[in-house]
């Protein structure tokens, strides 16, 4: 609250008072703004309604989620927040994350220059728009295939990104604007059903073979609002072993806006099944 007020300007006591009020009303809707006096004065019944800590427990995981937001404006980045120091594919970022890290890239640090203009950090790489690269790789048979690719992913507009921003969902002091997850099947279907329970009808999700985790997993849920379900490809993988770490074999990348998470949360125990598995002797 401090440092959000701290740079503005007021003549008046009335000024200061509603300064104060609107810093309170835009940190008082993160998930992340209440965990700290949550756990340290509510300790027991923390984990029994915040939900960060619902949904670990729901989960079932050690992976932690991933809070991600792509800042457009320097401000926009957490002064706390130290910069990444060694270059990564984003999709390495976001196993760092999930090792408890918390730091900022921006575009220069992101070596893989395809998920970095999904992303909007830069252009999208001359060898990408002639269908070489995928073709080289033998990822796609023909340039016609590879051009597919690159037109049908999720992308924000080249350099309307100046940073990606990752934590562990439990360590964010921002508001994130897309939240990643690693689980299994049988999980990501739970949380696909929780994003549809006050809706119904069909949940559609999009995948290829490359932009898993940066166009499908984040774009799509930033730009469109629409929750996404994907495989970590192929690079992904590698980039996560350089880290002495991996993407499960048997797991899947649930993206969901940061908007969306709080209902997800709420919806996840009213799912009939999943009620019965959590409490089993009907207790909440």
């Amino acid at each position: 609250m401090k440092r959000r007020i701290s740079t503005a300007f007021f003549t008046a006591k009335e000024e200061f008072l509603n300064l104060i009020e609107q810093a309170y009303n835009q940190l008082s809707g993160k998930i992340s703004y209440a965990q700290g006096w949550i756990q340290k004065f509510l300790p027991e019944q923390s984990k029994q309604f915040h939900p960060i800590l619902k949904l670990k427990r729901y989960l079932e995981t050690e992976v932690p989620p991933v809070a991600i937001k792509l800042a457009r404006r320097e401000v926009d980045i957490p002064e706390e927040i130290k910069e990444l120091d060694k270059p990564m594919f984003y999709c390495g970022m976001l196993k760092y994350a999930m090792q408890g890290n918390v730091f900022f890239a921006k575009g220069d640090v992101h070596t893989c220059k395809r998920g970095a203009a999904r992303l909007g950090l830069c252009e999208i790489p001359n060898d990408e728009l002639d269908g070489s690269f995928y073709v080289n790789k033998a990822s796609v048979s023909s340039p016609r295939g590879a051009w597919r690719f690159v037109n049908e992913a999720p992308r924000l507009d080249a350099r309307s990104i100046i940073a990606t921003v990752m934590a562990p969902l439990e360590k964010a002091t921002f508001d994130p604007d897309v939240v990643i997850i690693e689980t299994i099947p049988r999980k990501a279907f739970e949380l696909m059903q929780a994003s549809i329970f006050d809706t119904g009808g069909k949940f559609v999700s999009w995948l290829s073979a490359p932009y898993e985790l940066c166009g499908f997993s984040t774009v799509r849920p930033y730009l469109y609002g629409k929750m996404n379900i994907a495989i970590a490809c192929e690079f992904a993988r590698m980039a996560a072993k350089s880290l002495n770490d991996k993407y499960l074999d048997e797991g899947v990348i649930v993206g969901i806006p940061g908007e969306m998470l709080q209902t997800v949360v709420e919806n996840y125990p009213k799912i009939g099944y999943v009620k019965k598995r959590l409490f089993p002797e009907g207790a909440k």
